[in-house]
């Protein structure tokens, strides 16, 4: 089934880097829900992944993955399918979707960039904000 996108605007949502990670994985079979979007609250801590799969998106297998780092939320909101993920003024990638596979613990939101990169390699050290920013709509 095809992800609809039934959102038109919507705010921000900032967040901090509290682990930056280091790694790669070929074989993830990370597996996406249906839904393209998940509200998520000020305080949650959530593990960000990289994939430079094109095809990515909601109810997709994603096998191939980087891992950037765990992010807890400072301003909460609704995170949706195409938000862009910025750092400074960094585009690093756009939600691709979500996996629960460590839920309640945390929710892996996984992004799609052009390269596969870990957080190691993007730079980031904890304390770095990143904003989750809607682009447009329907994606």
């Amino acid at each position: 089934m095809a992800y609809r996108d039934f959102i038109r605007a919507k705010r921000d949502i900032s967040a901090v880097f509290v682990a930056v990670m280091e790694g790669y994985t070929t074989s993830r079979g990370l597996n996406l829900i249906q839904s393209g979007s998940r509200a998520i609250r000020a305080t949650e801590i959530h593990e960000l992944m990289l994939t430079d799969d094109a095809g990515a998106g909601p109810s997709c297998t994603v096998d191939r993955i980087s891992h950037v780092g765990f992010i807890e939320v400072t301003l909460g909101g609704v995170l949706k399918f195409g938000d862009q993920a910025r750092v400074g003024e960094r585009t690093i990638g756009v939600v691709a979707g979500f996996d629960l596979t460590h839920f309640p613990n945390h929710m892996n939101i996984l992004l799609q960039g052009a390269e596969l990169r870990d957080g190691l390699s993007l730079g980031l050290e904890p304390g770095d904000q990143i904003v989750f920013v809607m682009v447009g709509h329907g994606h």
